[in-house]
């Protein structure tokens, strides 16, 4: 059966949930013979992509993700979005958050389309190696542009927990490098 093809787009969730109702018409066949659905690019947004897996979940039709179809196809998992949208969805805003310890920003959290973007204001004593053994992708953590701050991705369920437990203990962390207008960072 060839596979149905979806780029992004503003209608693309529509689109998908078209093509999944669509589907439904090869229920109780074995899977194989499922209808497939391709989602390509990198750049859905976090509702076409928790749509797509929720669809895929409720429905008989295989749903695979890739990068692009141009040579050899790499196909990836969809992301776990579950676990960013219950982190963002505590700091008020849908795609933000930021945290402070001591009065001052410390951490300015963004989502992004498989991970959430941390950025660090300030520097604490092996804060490196800190991040790097409490997250599932410890080569994410590196220096920011800027000077006195580093950066990291979370990407599961442990990392926003080990996250959120960390901004706990470090409190009362030696900080050293505060930016001078603690909003400058917030971006």
């Amino acid at each position: 059966m060839t596979p149905s093809i979806l780029r992004d787009s503003p209608d693309a969730k529509w689109r998908l949930l078209e093509l999944v109702l669509q589907a439904e018409t090869h229920a109780g066949k074995p899977r194989e013979q499922w209808p497939e659905i391709i989602l390509i690019g990198d750049a859905f947004a976090p509702g076409t992509l928790a749509a797509a897996r929720a669809l895929a979940g409720a429905y008989e039709v295989q749903i695979r993700f890739a990068e692009s179809l141009s040579g050899a196809p790499r196909f990836h998992e969809a992301p776990d979005l579950s676990a960013m949208g219950h982190f963002f969805s505590r700091g008020g805003l849908p795609h933000r958050r930021i945290f402070f310890t001591g009065g001052h920003l410390r951490w300015s959290a963004r989502a992004r389309r498989r991970f959430a973007y941390v950025r660090q204001s300030g520097r604490f004593p092996d804060d490196f190696d800190f991040w790097r053994k409490r997250l599932s992708d410890p080569n994410s953590v590196r220096p920011s542009t800027r000077e006195n701050r580093i950066q990291f991705r979370l990407h599961t369920q442990q990392d926003f927990d080990r996250f959120e437990e960390a901004v706990r203990q470090l409190e009362t962390a030696n900080w050293t490098g505060l930016a001078a207008d603690p909003d400058e960072d917030a971006g």
